[in-house]
């Protein structure tokens, strides 16, 4: 318990008195003339010495308790399972014992518990979230856990009910995905998975040695006039015939896991087809899946969504594309993605901290933010990069890159229509050893040509020579 300069003072003052006191009983023994053998006033200090020690030690303490008041109070607290939770039972919290139900599937005695809320004297709670550290390093994924105690399946119906007028992602367009109308996305009911492949071209922690299990998901929430994915995110009528139902889905990522065994599932572009993975999740569970899933998205992400995968989401790589909504609007048709990447990013940061790798490098758990460096500067990189380490963390981890090709309608852009400069390079990089960024990658410059997919290609839609980042 750190001590206050408020609490020195307390104490202080409270040995001043000890000592005021102490004098006051002197002087009136003296002056009644009773005179008091030199041990006895030795006790006497002694007993006021350890009245201010007590007071020091174990009240002032007490003042710096989360005082539990009501039911408001008792939110977040930890207790322990007595009675197991079918799913009423007992728990302990701080000594007390209190009648609780399990909001989350059963829970078995001796089992730790958060609180969640209070209704008619019953504590709700769930199970305490925990993290499996094998012996290498791997972390064992939350949602394995979460299927366990219901909590997923919940999560998934959750999900699935706000498609009938949907509002997964920030542009919330109120169709009823769920009777196959479409919004900005052109999205129905059924997820769009266009090419599920080992992918070698993502950052080094998440494509090891095995590869990057990505299921590209088509369409999109964005409409960026440069995107190298457009065949897959800016054709939806060619992607219709691209939709599969969650078993199936299902089915893919254990392919990717037992048959290619890649070193995780990675859902690219997955923000308007939240419902429909978790879903996925769901059915893959029992059918043995066990790798991390990595969400994969342009940061244009619904905050309500996001904390429904607190738990499911191992690995978020999110891009930081603008720090003006000028040209958020003008090349991606999205007036509002700065307040929203900003605000989707600080949750991820929330949900899983820093970058966590196993003894072989590969990423277990945590945020890695890609930004790509625009030409013109109209990618903001100074503000992005100074809000990133002033509002995030120095230490999160950063993946710059250098890879801008003037892709699709880039061309119609003049300030789009060229790769970058090698000063434009070299400012950015500069502005990551001034700010301290020191964890994460650099690509290098050349980059451009080699991370340009065709969808149309069987298996891989990268070149096998696309060249990696260091």
């Amino acid at each position: 318990m750190n001590r206050t300069t408020k609490d020195w003072l307390i104490v202080l003052v409270l040995l001043l008195d000890d000592a005021a006191a102490l004098a006051l009983v002197l002087l009136v023994l003296w002056v009644l003339g009773i005179k008091m053998p030199l041990w006895v006033t030795i006790v006497i200090a002694l007993l006021l010495g350890t009245f201010a020690f007590i007071t020091h030690k174990v009240i002032i303490p007490s003042f710096h308790k989360k005082k539990v008041t009501g039911a408001e109070g008792m939110i977040g607290l930890e207790g322990e399972v007595i009675e197991p939770l079918t799913p009423f039972g007992v728990i302990r919290v701080g000594g007390e014992y209190w009648k609780a139900k399990s909001v989350g599937g059963n829970i078995d005695a001796g089992e730790e518990v958060e609180i969640l809320g209070m209704k008619k004297l019953t504590l709700e709670v769930k199970r305490s979230p925990t993290v499996v550290v094998s012996a290498t390093g791997a972390v064992e994924p939350g949602y394995i856990a979460l299927y366990w105690s219901g909590e997923l399946e919940r999560r998934a119906e959750a999900l699935e009910a706000r498609l009938r007028s949907c509002d997964i992602c920030p542009r919330e367009c109120s169709v009823n995905r769920l009777e196959n109308e479409l919004g900005f996305c052109y999205s129905a009911c059924l997820p769009v998975v266009s090419v599920v492949c080992a992918h070698y071209g993502e950052e080094p922690a998440i494509t090891g040695s095995r590869g990057s299990g990505a299921v590209f998901l088509g369409n999109c929430n964005m409409r960026c006039v440069y995107c190298q994915n457009h065949q897959i995110s800016q054709d939806y009528k060619a992607q219709q015939s691209r939709e599969i139902d969650a078993h199936t889905l299902a089915e893919r990522m254990l392919y990717l896991q037992d048959e290619l065994g890649c070193h995780n599932i990675n859902f690219v572009s997955p923000s308007h087809f939240v419902p429909q993975l978790v879903r996925a999740v769901l059915e893959a569970v029992p059918m043995g899946l066990r790798l991390p899933l990595v969400y994969n998205t342009s940061g244009y992400d619904s905050l309500r969504s996001l904390r429904e995968l607190d738990g499911v989401i191992s690995i978020y790589l999110a891009d930081l594309r603008y720090a003006s909504n000028k040209w958020g609007k003008k090349f991606s048709q999205v007036s509002d993605y700065v307040e929203m990447a900003r605000a989707a990013i600080q949750e991820m940061y929330r949900q899983v901290g820093d970058l966590v790798v196993d003894g072989d490098g590969i990423a277990q758990r945590g945020l890695i933010v890609r930004h790509l460096i625009l030409p013109n500067r109209l990618a903001g990189s100074q503000d992005s990069l100074a809000w990133l380490a002033h509002e995030v963390s120095p230490t999160v981890t950063v993946s710059i890159m250098s890879q801008y090709f003037p892709a699709h309608r880039a061309s119609q852009f003049p300030l789009l229509a060229r790769t970058i400069s090698p000063a434009e390079y070299s400012e950015v990089t500069r502005l990551i050893d001034d700010l301290g960024l020191e964890n994460g990658w650099l690509q290098g410059m050349g980059a451009a040509k080699n991370y340009l997919p065709d969808f149309a290609r069987e298996g891989e839609p990268f070149s096998s020579e696309a060249g990696k980042l260091k």
